[in-house]
């Protein structure tokens, strides 16, 4: 960089850098991501149980999660962010241009990561609920979230006519929205729905888990509507480095979120397997896994579980484990404690 130019910035301005805090979070959240999805795949695995709609729903989630974090770590790298944008500007004219295009591929990625790990834990939820209105609830906001995430990849190639445009200004007869308004109310709707998923009758760890990433949906929003990213006084690669790293966190609590029931089930799994024999299951003839106690003692037991297809349906699939931590008991006409609370397992 001339001389000339580097006195023109304030003592110190040209050194100012960010990026390692990027850096280092996306890298640690992304680690978290893999691992909680590896775990709830092994899991799953261990305890021999079919894998759903919502598990292949998880592989897409890493797949654009991962992507994701790899275009936060893009821009830091190629892109400049971590440093000033005029000082970039002036060290490569080029670097603000893949700035901008990592941005185009950083949004597509991002929205789509957020939805498919909501729609995993709506999904999971129709294996539990078997109120109409609930299983209803559950469809409609599978159906918001799909329409949103939609357009949202449609919008973010769109912004400009031609999309080139939007780092080359030179080229006649080009157009765009209002950029600014899209970037700071384009994820305001996942917002929305995390506040819908929290009304849901869930259990409380998820509603929990649900509520963190709320807040790092909150905190992302407010970083993109206070700071301007366009402008001629925007500085979107030193200011906007938060962005990122709350986009990141969003996208490791719903993962993380949508995986954390099994692991409750995996510990029940494991804990049992030592103390455990196969006698006949009172439902029909497969076998099932009990604890060394007569069906009668069986009902005080913490741990005790009941096929779901035989309580609620043909219309569910799935296991329930029940809590230890719910004190509410009652008790049905074959002599059975049952809790009010539960947990899918397989």
């Amino acid at each position: 960089m001339d001389p000339e130019i580097i006195t023109q910035f304030p003592p110190g301005y040209v050194e100012e850098y960010n990026g390692d805090t990027l850096v280092i979070s996306v890298s640690i959240f992304m680690a978290i991501m893999i691992i909680s999805i590896a775990l709830r795949f092994l899991a799953k695995t261990l305890m021999k149980s079919k894998f759903g709609a919502d598990d292949w729903l998880m592989i897409l989630s890493a797949i654009f999660g991962i992507a994701t974090d790899a275009c936060s770590l893009a821009l830091v790298y190629y892109g400049g962010v971590g440093s000033h944008f005029a000082v970039i500007a002036l060290k490569d004219p080029n670097e603000p241009i893949s700035y901008t295009k990592i941005v185009i591929a950083y949004s597509t990625f991002y929205g789509i990561a957020m939805t498919l790990p909501k729609i995993s834990v709506l999904c999971m939820f129709l294996q539990i609920f078997v109120e109409s209105w609930q299983r209803k609830a559950c469809y409609v906001l599978i159906g918001i979230l799909a329409t949103t995430s939609i357009a949202d990849v449609i919008a973010n190639w769109n912004l400009c006519t031609p999309l080139s445009f939007l780092w080359d200004k030179t080229i006649p007869s080009g157009h765009c929205i209002d950029v600014s308004a899209y970037w700071r109310w384009g994820t305001f709707p996942n917002i929305v729905t995390d506040v819908l998923m929290i009304l849901l009758p869930i259990p409380a760890i998820i509603k929990i888990q649900l509520n963190v990433g709320l807040i790092a949906s909150i905190l992302r929003f407010h970083i993109f509507y206070t700071i301007s990213s366009i402008g001629p006084d925007a500085d979107p690669t030193y200011d906007l480095t938060l962005g990122p790293i709350y986009a990141s966190l969003e996208v490791m609590v719903y993962n993380v979120c949508a995986c954390l029931p099994f692991y409750r089930a995996f510990y029940l799994h494991v804990r049992r397997a030592g103390n455990t024999t196969k006698t006949p299951n009172v439902y029909g003839s497969k076998q099932s896994t009990w604890h060394q106690q007569t069906i009668g003692a069986a009902s005080q037991s913490d741990d005790f579980q009941i096929p779901l297809h035989q309580v609620v349906g043909d219309q569910a699939h799935s296991t329930f484990a029940y809590l230890d931590d719910v004190s509410e008991k009652s008790t049905d006409d074959r002599g059975m404690r049952i809790r009010n609370e539960f947990q899918v397992i397989s």
